[in-house]
């Protein structure tokens, strides 16, 4: 069996409300898988943390190299696969004031 290479990015999302420990948080585990394909994805990610971002550039992404980075994101809630439930996700990534792209993703 071949599996496509990802890294899972585990997310502290701040949700507005708070508690007596101070705001609220959950965690949401976003996946970004290296192919071809959702490279669009990667690229907006890398925006959104303040990088610049060149068109057909090889990058080199570690666990360590996105380990405590902080972004935006729009959050939307997802559906469960048999039309119950939902669950929070990633809508997309909001570019970083100063980041640079090459193009629009």
């Amino acid at each position: 069996l071949k599996r496509t290479p990802y890294i899972e990015l585990e997310c502290a999302v701040v949700s507005g409300g708070y508690t007596v420990d101070g705001p609220q948080k959950y965690v949401h585990k976003e996946s970004l898988y290296f192919t071809e394909k959702s490279g669009w994805r990667i690229d907006q990610y890398r925006a959104s943390r303040g990088d610049t971002v060149v068109a057909g550039e090889a990058v080199e992404m570690t666990a360590n190299s996105v380990l405590g980075d902080t972004f935006k994101a729009k959050i939307h809630h997802k559906p469960g696969s048999n039309g119950t439930g939902s669950w929070p996700a990633v809508h997309y990534f909001i570019e970083k004031a100063g980041a640079a792209a090459a193009e629009p993703f």
